[in-house]
């Protein structure tokens, strides 16, 4: 092997060095890109749930306001386990009905 091949030979080696080097930078990159993209997923889960729930509690507060309206049936909140299975009085019911609107993040 003449000299000026061998030197090329070992140029080739040490360029296939530094870009296993960029390569394994650009794969540990994307693992911790890949980690951060399940952190934000989970945090979406996350909130999606809180908003299924403020959803729920605000319809069973529109179910409530409706309920009033008809004074001989109990509403439906009276009853619930939250207060034992006791009755509320009215004012207990507007109190309550406002804490549900403030948790499903409405304005009264």
């Amino acid at each position: 092997m003449k000299p000026l091949k061998l030197f090329q030979f070992f140029a080739a080696v040490r360029d296939t060095w530094a870009l296993q080097r960029r390569i394994t930078a650009v794969e540990e990159w994307i693992s911790a890109v890949e980690g951060e993209i399940r952190a934000v997923l989970e945090r979406c889960r996350r909130i999606e749930m809180r908003s299924m729930t403020a959803q729920r509690r605000l319809d069973e507060a529109e179910a409530a306001v409706e309920s009033e309206d008809s004074k001989d049936a109990v509403p439906e909140e009276a009853l619930s386990s939250q207060n034992g299975g006791r009755l509320l009085s009215s004012h207990q019911l507007q109190i309550q009905r406002q804490i549900l609107m403030r948790r499903a993040g409405l304005k009264q």
